[in-house]
């Protein structure tokens, strides 16, 4: 069993999404922001128009590109909590201190279950749960790739960094995990830290999948938590787990 709570925490933000297709997003596309947008608690939330939102809907509607992208971003008093609402998609978002997955899933629930009895005829098209973490020499004793429980070679030669890494594995048929490890050559904006080594780590639904059981879509939800934790853990070391596990 993967262990529960860091000291300190590697976490900088966590995401949950979800594509739909419902009978407002084919024949009314607006409305479907202006519905989501109202709900409580994030009605009071502030409130951003993305770029996106200018385009023509036919136009959007006609590049996938375009179409699961959010048009507005709704955000709590202290910007930790950020809601992302399109014609398509739907996001919970944290950023800065995370709560705990006890905190944050019941936030994910409750979002998930408001948006799709908002919406007639609700079929989520596709889900992900991502979290993006960022060690630190100071704070985790991580200051390279090689600290990490995983090995990159070529031949004979061992590779540190400059280094970005993506691979793929599967938990089960219709989970999805891929793994990004990143120097901090390959890093930008608040996501880099000096030293640092960012683990990015998503778990989504494959092609073609579907689901119109709101409870089967919050099952997926937990059961990619718990692959993505797995996941993670894999890159602690024997000695990194008894520095900074604490629970």
């Amino acid at each position: 069993m993967a262990p529960n709570k860091l000291s300190p925490d590697t976490i900088l933000e966590s995401v949950c999404e979800v594509r739909f297709d419902s009978v407002e997003s084919e024949k009314l596309p607006e409305v479907v922001i202006g519905k989501l947008a109202l709900l409580p608690p994030w009605s009071e939330y502030d409130s951003n128009r993305l770029p996106i939102s200018d385009l023509p809907a036919e136009l959007r509607k006609a590049d996938q590109n375009l179409k699961y992208q959010p048009h507005i971003e709704l955000t709590d008093g202290e910007k930790s909590t950020i809601i992302r609402i399109g014609t398509n998609n739907f996001s919970v978002g944290r950023l800065g201190s995370y709560p705990g997955w006890d905190a944050f899933f019941p936030q994910i629930k409750s979002a998930f279950e408001a948006v799709s009895t908002s919406l007639s005829k609700f079929s989520a098209t596709r889900l992900g749960l991502r979290y993006i973490n960022s060690f630190s020499q100071s704070e985790h004793g991580v200051g390279s790739i090689e600290d990490l429980n995983c090995l990159f070679s070529v031949g004979d030669d061992n590779l540190s960094a400059p280094l970005n890494v993506n691979y793929q594995k599967t938990f089960g048929p219709d989970h999805i995990i891929q793994v990004r490890l990143a120097t901090p050559e390959y890093v930008s904006g608040p996501r880099k830290q000096p030293g640092g080594i960012v683990a990015d780590i998503d778990v989504s639904t494959p092609n073609n999948w579907k689901c119109e059981d709101l409870e089967k879509v919050i099952e997926w939800i937990e059961i990619a938590h718990q692959s993505e934790k797995s996941e993670f853990f894999k890159l602690f070391t024997e000695e990194m787990k008894s520095r900074l596990v604490i629970e």
